[in-house]
């Protein structure tokens, strides 16, 4: 259900303009129209920018000190303005972070620089002495480096005389550690070395570069303890977690709500702030103004048609999980109906069909209750798997009907998806029809809701009419078609359907015949429901079969078998569960709301509402 908004004007003395944003905020009820192209004063921007340096301050030390932030704290408004009596508390604890981030870097920046010399000095770990005994002399010049082993080579035919002497070692794949002696007179080689693609050495350690490597091994031990004490000692105390969240969302509130201040328009004595207002709560806001700003001037107005109302919804707690799968086409538009309900009620029965297990369906229902009772979510991850949880109730009233756990029949069964294929696929025609009769009628009633009584009587009565005939009609003939029995009541309707069916058929054509077209490729889309069913019975299947294969296998037959099955359920049923997620919610998207919504809202955001790691007491 849409939560009505009105539109509200408040007038008053700028003096007044912050206690009554402050209050506004406190009844979270009021959405602002913002005029962006209005500026901050010096004053204002200034201190603007020193609440952004501290919440930028706090941000860093909450990310290094990673509290719990699974619960938030819940306070009234007027708690929340005392909020800076925090500060102290929390830029000590701050600091003290900021300085542990400081150490745990250094360490950081070690370990890496570490970790990367032990890889060069990989290279040298065949050099038998010191790097220090390979300086150069008064009179001999000592050249050491890497060399690929082909340019050396080379090298020692071009500089192949007496006055000269190379020493090799292996280092790595087709490469040489070379030693190169020779008088300072005779050096001209220190000139050309280099093309022959040598790597002179970088180190002069007065160690070999296994000892080098030992000695960086031993450092990096003891960094990677103190780095692990640092973050130990980063961890934060209750009551130090607390003033920091405190004192973030405070400053989050009063940069807030100097941004406000700019966007609100404003003459030499006096302010004009306009926004949406809950309907219920018009008298509740109209108060709390008047309790700070006793002059001002309130004016609330019905929204009009060409209005942008903001959305905020209110569903009973079985529908709310399930504007999830709204929310990702769109919030309704400002003409829209609330679609949650219809949603629920669909991709409720689409996706138990399309699971269609027993088994399945209680390993995700305790899945879901142990995660949410363990992890405590917070509230949008909450109601994101209770969509699940309460789904997996739809699987497990379609596992009874298919007779199904884990992939054994049981005797509940009244439809065999692998033997009565036929049987499934009509059942999913049928449930799409269904569906989108549902959609065109919504239409139909919205037209005439407001106003468009031609278009709704050419356009939505018809096709009203066209699908009631198919649902009358087409059961009789698909039964025909499959060599299935039909049941009488279907028999005698039949002739009754098919006049209706033409009826609706000739309206429907009349006004845009390409729809008859578009509303079989859309039944035809419904399919799907029957063809993931029919998968997920014949995976569950031949994990079974196959498990029940390996028995035959002396002493570990039955462990390997049953393993194997488990293996092929958790894949049927990780499978399962991203196909009814997304398939269903095609359905929802594309057959369904193309037929009724356009999901071009904008969601309510009430001034103040920016708070993240505080509630407001009776905020809606």
């Amino acid at each position: 259900m849409r939560i009505p908004f009105v539109k509200a004007s408040f007038i008053g003395s700028k003096t007044d303009l912050r206690s009554v944003i402050n209050a506004l905020k406190g009844t979270a009820s009021f959405q602002m129209t913002a005029y962006e192209k209005l500026e901050k004063t010096n004053t204002d921007n200034e201190r603007y920018e020193e609440l952004v340096g501290l919440k930028k301050r706090l941000e860093t030390a909450l990310d290094i000190a990673k509290p719990d932030n699974k619960m938030r704290a819940e306070t009234s408004y007027t708690e929340l303005n005392n909020f800076s009596q925090y500060q102290q508390d929390a830029m000590r604890v701050v600091t003290q972070l900021e300085e542990l981030q400081l150490q745990i870097n250094h360490a950081h920046t070690t370990l890496v620089r570490n970790l990367e010399m032990i890889r060069g000095l990989g290279d040298y770990v065949n050099l038998p002495v010191a790097f220090s005994l390979l300086e150069s002399g008064a009179y001999t010049q000592i050249l050491c480096g890497i060399l690929p082993t082909v340019k050396y080579q080379k090298l020692a035919r071009d500089f192949a005389h007496a006055n000269m002497n190379m020493q090799t070692f292996p280092s790595g794949k087709m490469n040489q550690i070379v030693i190169i002696t020779t008088h300072r007179d005779d050096a001209q080689i220190a000139e050309v070395i280099h093309s022959y693609d040598f790597i002179p050495c970088p180190y002069n350690f007065d160690k070999t570069a296994t000892a080098m490597i030992e000695v960086l091994k031993n450092e990096n031990v003891e960094l990677g303890t103190a780095r692990a004490q640092l973050l130990e000692n980063a961890k934060l105390l209750p009551e130090d977690a607390r003033a920091i969240k405190s004192y973030y969302d405070y400053i989050c509130n009063e940069a807030d709500t100097i941004d406000i201040v700019a966007k609100t328009l404003q003459t030499q004595k006096y302010y004009i702030l306009n926004g949406w207002v809950i309907q219920s709560e018009q008298e509740n806001v109209k108060a709390k103004l008047g309790e700070v700003a006793p002059d001002i001037v309130c004016k609330f107005e019905p929204a009009t048609a060409d209005d942008d109302v903001p959305v905020l919804l209110k569903n009973s707690a079985l529908v709310t999980p399930f504007r999830n799968v709204t929310e990702m086409y769109g919030n309704p538009g400002s003409r829209d109906i609330d679609p949650n309900p219809f949603v629920a009620f669909f991709y409720f029965v689409f996706f138990g069909m399309m699971i269609g297990d027993l088994g399945y369906a209680l390993v995700l229902c305790a899945a879901v209750a142990a995660f949410i009772y363990f992890k405590k979510p917070s509230y949008g991850t909450k109601q994101f798997m209770l969509l699940f949880g309460i789904c997996s109730v739809s699987a497990f009233v379609w596992g009874l009907l298919f007779g199904s756990v884990f992939g054994f029949k049981i005797g509940t069964q009244l439809i065999d998806p692998l033997d009565g294929a036929i049987y499934v696929m009509l059942l999913s025609l049928a449930l799409g029809l269904i569906q989108l009769s549902v959609g065109i009628t919504i239409d139909t009633w919205v037209k005439f809701r407001d106003g468009h009584y031609l278009s709704a009587t050419l356009k939505g009565v018809p096709r009203i009419i066209l699908f009631i005939g198919l649902m009358l009609f087409l059961p009789k003939v698909a039964f025909n078609i499959f060599g299935l029995p039909s049941v009488g009541f279907f028999n005698s309707i039949n002739t009754v359907g098919m006049w209706i069916t033409i009826i609706g058929a000739v309206g429907t054509m009349a006004s845009n015949p390409y729809s008859v077209i578009s509303y079989f490729n859309d039944t035809v889309s419904y399919v799907r429901l029957f063809a993931l069913s029919l998968v997920g019975a014949v995976i569950a299947n031949v994990g079974n079969i196959i498990g029940g294969m390996m028995f035959g296998i002396p002493f570990v037959g039955y462990p390997i078998g049953v393993l194997v099955a488990i293996l092929f359920h958790v894949f049927n049923l990780g499978l399962g569960l991203l196909s009814a997620y997304i398939h269903g919610a095609r359905l929802q998207f594309i057959e369904f709301f193309s037929k009724f919504y356009t999901g071009d809202g904008v969601q309510f955001s009430p001034v103040g509402g920016n708070l993240r790691y505080t509630i407001i007491k009776g905020g809606n």
